[in-house]
C-alpha cells in the first residue's frame, strides 16, 4: 500500500527533474553562445560610464564652462523663436 501512495509524487518528482535538466542544458548552451559577447558589452559600458565620470569631473571642476554651456543653448532657442 505505501509504494501506492507515494508513487504519483515519485513520478513528479523524476518529471521535475528531467525538466531541470533540460532547462540547464538549455541554459549552458545560451551561456556558451552569449559567454564572450557579454563581456565585451560589460567592457563597453565601463568604458562609457568611465568617460561620462571624467565629462562629469571636469564640468564640477568647470563650472563656468558649463554656465556659459546653459546660456549659449538659452541664446540660441530664444534666438530662434524670434526669427
Amino acid at each position: 500500500m505505501p509504494y501506492h501512495k507515494y508513487a504519483s509524487v515519485r513520478a513528479a518528482a523524476r518529471a521535475g527533474v528531467k525538466g531541470v535538466k533540460a532547462f540547464g542544458k538549455s541554459v549552458s548552451e545560451i551561456g556558451k553562445k552569449f559567454g564572450p559577447i557579454v563581456g565585451s558589452i560589460f567592457s563597453i559600458i565601463g568604458t562609457a560610464l568611465s568617460l561620462a565620470a571624467k565629462g562629469v569631473s571636469f564640468l564640477t571642476k568647470n563650472l563656468w564652462l558649463l554656465a556659459l554651456l546653459i546660456v549659449y543653448a538659452f541664446y540660441r532657442e530664444v534666438s530662434k523663436r524670434v526669427k
